[in-house]
């Protein structure tokens, strides 16, 4: 797949999202799309529902990007946060649809084809009364699974356009007024096919370090997490990578959405399935880039929603 057609992609799907009613408040957003999860042991889901939990270390089971995000729930309630026609509902959601599959599962379509799926609902509630319902209408509250179902702190909602076939990231209609986190990073990787991934030093002071890389094609592996407010214990992904090589972009890459496949979700323009994108430690796969001899300047920026953005600088010598 090339990376490339992800901006028309995105630009396309902003285009249609300009027109959907959605809304999700900020202040309920836990874990939002593209976050790295991993399954935790299996033994556990033998007694329990299967979650998943967030990482940015270890890789246990595997890490994937999130394509729903997670919601705060309020007094065990929840919102609907759009309005459609209900078109299934389950008393459970299964860890192969959901990344956080918790209680009930409600799914409602729009006229333009949009699908929300909200999980993370009490059975019960969907079983003997929701189900009577043809139509949820926007704001109405839900109820949420009990502690017996290990949801009454959280919920999940996701959201797909049935014509182009992508999750959407529902946080992309989110305003992130208070939002003044910028994200970090860590470690920065260039590999080449067949070799160990090579650290670059960032480039600081009069005399900055080089690194000596021989000419080639690299993969560019990125480490970078973002935090929602300053007082965030929880780590989440950030939303936009751009990889310039002497003052060019040559990468521009973002969670807007994820393009389904039947072999799985494409992520920042990667090729499916999603597991593949990421490495441990929250470390992302970003693109592949061609060094020609000489000196070059590398520089890695990556923002998250709200805008809010961190540069860093790179000196390569390739041989």
């Amino acid at each position: 797949m090339k990376r490339h057609l992800l901006c028309a992609c995105c630009l396309l799907a902003a285009m249609t999202v300009s027109s959907l009613d959605f809304q999700i408040a900020p202040k309920d957003v836990l874990i939002p799309f593209g976050t790295l999860l991993q399954r935790q042991a299996a033994a556990q889901t033998q007694t329990s529902p299967s979650r998943t939990a967030l990482v940015l270390g270890g890789s246990m089971g595997g890490l994937f990007p999130a394509s729903g995000t997670l919601l705060a729930v309020s007094d065990g309630m929840t919102v609907a946060p759009m309005s459609g026609a209900i078109v299934y509902a389950q008393a459970s959601a299964p860890a192969s649809v959901f990344s956080y599959p918790l209680g009930g599962m409600l799914a409602v379509m729009d006229a333009d084809g949009f699908l929300g799926m909200i999980a993370g609902l009490d059975s019960a509630f969907l079983t003997e009364k929701m189900l009577q319902e043809a139509k949820l209408a926007k704001g109405k509250s839900l109820r949420a699974a009990s502690e017996g179902e290990g949801a009454a702190r959280s919920s999940e909602v996701r959201l797909f356009d049935t014509h182009q076939r992508i999750w959407l990231d529902p946080c992309r209609l989110v305003s992130w007024q208070a939002d003044t986190v910028s994200p970090a990073i860590g470690e920065v990787q260039l590999v080449r096919k067949g070799s160990s991934p090579v650290p670059l030093t960032e480039a600081k002071g009069r005399t900055p370090p080089m690194t000596e890389l021989a000419q080639a094609t690299y993969e560019l592996l990125v480490q970078s997490w973002d935090r929602l407010s300053p007082a965030a214990a929880q780590q989440v992904a950030p939303y936009r990578f751009v990889a310039r090589l002497d003052g060019s972009t040559i990468l521009d890459v973002n969670f807007a959405m994820a393009r389904a496949f039947e072999n799985g979700l494409s992520f920042l323009g990667a090729d499916p399935p999603s597991a593949t994108l990421a490495r441990p430690a929250g470390t992302y796969r970003i693109g592949t880039l061609q060094l020609m001899r000489g000196r070059r300047e590398l520089e890695i920026i990556v923002e998250d929603r709200k805008g809010n953005a961190t540069a860093q600088r790179y000196i390569l010598m390739i041989r």
